[in-house]
């Protein structure tokens, strides 16, 4: 089942969410650029929001990490526009993966972890698109995303500790879809195990996101709730 152009988008309905609906999106995003080429060096945000792109909150200090070929970048907080700032110098040689993680946080005895994943064609190379990187819960592609076209689908495979995930949405949407909070421009139910297609419905920067839940335990909490974005650029 799918279902294109889906909004949740009545302020009741979303007040009424519960916070593993509701709570804020955890995205790595870049300065858009029509091209991305080897050593250019791009200003990269983390944002935290119900808007795509808009961010609404700062994460609490210490809890963001962003990283680029292993290593961590340093985050400066925007107190203007409410994200934190970094910056990256992109190789050669293909898709340029940037990674983000906020860290465990807990709330009302659940335990939330969020991921996020950059994917950029570096001089036009899309190589290296569908590495997985070992993210707790991560989205790959299964074919080439800077070779959509608006009208195209992309089927996603979704990984939890690196094996099929069981979820039951994924979530798709685009920079400038809509100011509506949590509003979500397409959203799919799974086509196979552990994974799902989204059709691309216009050119920019979309954001495809997945969570799950477990019934783990530990200290202080009595569930864990993840939850992964990726991000990439179609024209």
């Amino acid at each position: 089942m799918r279902c294109s152009s889906f909004l949740f988008a009545a302020a009741l309905f979303v007040c009424s969410l519960p916070v593993a609906a509701s709570a804020h999106e955890f995205v790595v995003m870049p300065e858009a650029w029509d091209s991305y080429h080897a050593e250019q060096v791009v200003p990269l945000s983390v944002y935290s929001t119900h808007v795509f792109l808009r961010s609404e909150e700062l994460e609490d200090e210490g809890y963001s990490e962003v990283f680029y070929q292993g290593k961590a970048l340093p985050l400066t907080a925007n107190q203007n526009w409410l994200t934190y700032d970094t910056k990256v110098t992109l190789a050669g040689g293909g898709t340029a993966i940037i990674t983000g993680h906020r860290k465990p946080m807990l709330y009302e005895k659940v335990q939330y972890e969020k991921f996020s994943k950059l994917l950029l064609p570096v001089d036009g190379n899309s190589a290296g698109y569908d590495k997985v990187v070992g993210q707790r819960l991560e989205i790959v592609p299964m074919s080439d995303p800077f070779a959509a076209k608006v009208g195209d689908e992309i089927e996603f495979k979704v990984l939890l500790d690196g094996k099929p995930a069981k979820f039951d949405t994924i979530y798709a949407t685009y920079s400038g879809f809509s100011d509506v909070p949590n509003a979500w421009a397409y959203t799919a139910s799974p086509v196979a195990h552990g994974r799902a297609t989204v059709k691309i419905t216009s050119p920019g920067f979309w954001m495809v996101r997945t969570m799950v839940k477990l019934d783990e335990k530990g200290a202080g909490y009595e569930g864990v709730s993840l939850r992964s974005i990726l991000s990439f650029p179609v024209k």
